[in-house]
C-alpha cells in the first residue's frame, strides 16, 4: 500500500549546530591563564579644565576569580593635595573584568603662569597570583592653559548599508600642533565584517584644525538581517588634546535587504512506501540570510489519502452481541465480519451498516 504525503509549510530552523565533542563533565578543561596587569597607556594630558581624570588598569585576560590591584603616586612635580587629589590606592577586578580605572581629580587654580607639572602613578601589586606587566607607571601631565578638545559633533545618526556614512569630529578651538586620538569601538556591528574602522584606529588631526571626517566605511552586503550598531569612542589623546564631553557616537547600519523566500527543495510531490520509516523533505531559502529562520508546517490531505475512522456500534439481531465497526469513513460503507454467539453456529454473519445510520435491520448469512 502507497501513501502520499502532502506537507504544506514545514517547521525548520536555520542556525548553529552544537556538536558534542565526546568530553564529559567530568574531563579536566585548560588550565587558567594568569594575568599581567598594566596601565593602558604609559602616558595622558589634562589641564584645570579637566576635573576627575580617569586612568585604566587593565588585565591581559579575565581573572577567573577577584583581585586586587595596589597602586601609589610615586613622584611627579604636581603637589598632592593642592594640585591634585588620588582618593584610593586599590581597586579590584571581578571575575570576566579586564578594566577598572584609577580617578584623578586636578585642582582648577587659575594659575596659568606657573609650568606643566606632572603625576606619576606606579602600580605596586596584584593579589590572585596575577603578574606586574611593563607598563606599570603612568605619567599625566597637568597642561598651564586650557587644551583644545576633540569631540563627536552629534551622538547618533542612522543609514541603510549602501551609504557611506561619515561622522564630524570638532574642536572647540585649533590644534596646537599635529596629533591623534584613538578610537574604540562596540556594538552589535562586527568591525571590518560590517564596517570598515578597526578597533582602536588612530585619527590625524593636522595642525590648526577645528574640524574632520571619518567615514564609517559601511559593508554592502546582501544578507537580510537585524539593524546593527557601531558605537565608536574617543580615547588616548595625544599630547595637546583633550577628549571633550560627547566622545561616544553610536551609527546604526539599517538593513536594506529583503528577507529571502523559502519552500520546498524539488521535488515537491513524492510517493513513498508506507514501509519507508523515515523520509526527509527538504526545506530551502531562496537566498543567504543573516537571521535564524524559524518556520512553522502543517500536516494538510488530499482526497482520500488522510481519512478519518468512523467507529460505530450496533447490535447483531441474532445474539444482540455490541459489535463496534471500524472502517474508511469516507467509503459507502462499513463493514465487519462477526460470528453468532447466540446458536454457536459457526457461520459467518456479515453486518451491512452504512455510515451514521445506526444498528442494522436484518443480516445476511454467508454459508
Amino acid at each position: 500500500m502507497l501513501a502520499r504525503l502532502h506537507l504544506g509549510v514545514v517547521l525548520l530552523v536555520l542556525g548553529a549546530c552544537n556538536f558534542h565533542s565526546g568530553a564529559t563533565q567530568s574531563d579536566a578543561g585548560p588550565p587558567a591563564q594568569i594575568p599581567n596587569v598594566d596601565f593602558e597607556t604609559a602616558t595622558s594630558g589634562a589641564d584645570e579644565k579637566s576635573g576627575t581624570v580617569m586612568i585604566p588598569i587593565v588585565l591581559s585576560v579575565a581573572s577567573e576569580s577577584a583581585l586586587d590591584v595596589t597602586y601609589s603616586v610615586t613622584g611627579g612635580t604636581a603637589t598632592p593635595g593642592s594640585d591634585f587629589t588620588v582618593s584610593s590606592s586599590l581597586v579590584t577586578f571581578g571575575p570576566g573584568e579586564t578594566t577598572k580605572s584609577i580617578p584623578v581629580t586636578i585642582t582648577d587654580d587659575t594659575d596659568e603662569q606657573e609650568p606643566n607639572e606632572t603625576i606619576e602613578l606606579g602600580i605596586v601589586r596584584a593579589s590572585g597570583g596575577a603578574h606586574l606587566g611593563t607598563t606599570t607607571t603612568h605619567t599625566i601631565t597637568i597642561s598651564n592653559h586650557i587644551l583644545p578638545r576633540v569631540q563627536f559633533d552629534i551622538l547618533t545618526s542612522t543609514n541603510p548599508e549602501p551609504t557611506q556614512t561619515m561622522v564630524m569630529l570638532t574642536l572647540d578651538k585649533p590644534a596646537e600642533s599635529a596629533g591623534t586620538v584613538a578610537i574604540a569601538l562596540s556594538g552589535s556591528a562586527t568591525p571590518v565584517v560590517d564596517y570598515a574602522i578597526t578597533n582602536n584606529q588612530l585619527v590625524n588631526i593636522p595642525q590648526g584644525s577645528m574640524g574632520l571626517m571619518v567615514p564609517i566605511g559601511e559593508v554592502n552586503d546582501a544578507l537580510n538581517e537585524d539593524d546593527e550598531t557601531a558605537i565608536l569612542m574617543l580615547k588616548n589623546p595625544s599630547p595637546g588634546l583633550l577628549v571633550g564631553t560627547k566622545n561616544i557616537h553610536t551609527h546604526t547600519i539599517a538593513n536594506d535587504d529583503p528577507a529571502p523566500t523559502i519552500g520546498f527543495a524539488a521535488p515537491v510531490t513524492r510517493t513513498v512506501d508506507e514501509g519507508v520509516g523515515t523520509t526527509t523533505l527538504t526545506v530551502a531559502l531562496g537566498a543567504p540570510s543573516g537571521k535564524t529562520i524559524t518556520v512553522t508546517y502543517v500536516e494538510t490531505t488530499k482526497g482520500h489519502i488522510k481519512e478519518e475512522k468512523a467507529k460505530q456500534e450496533h447490535l447483531c439481531p441474532g445474539c444482540q452481541t455490541k459489535i463496534e465497526t471500524q472502517g474508511v469513513g469516507k467509503a459507502a460503507k462499513d463493514e465487519v465480519v462477526h460470528v453468532c454467539n447466540k446458536c454457536g453456529s459457526k457461520d459467518v454473519m456479515c453486518c451491512v451498516l452504512k455510515k451514521g445510520s445506526g444498528p442494522t435491520k436484518g443480516m445476511e448469512e454467508k454459508k
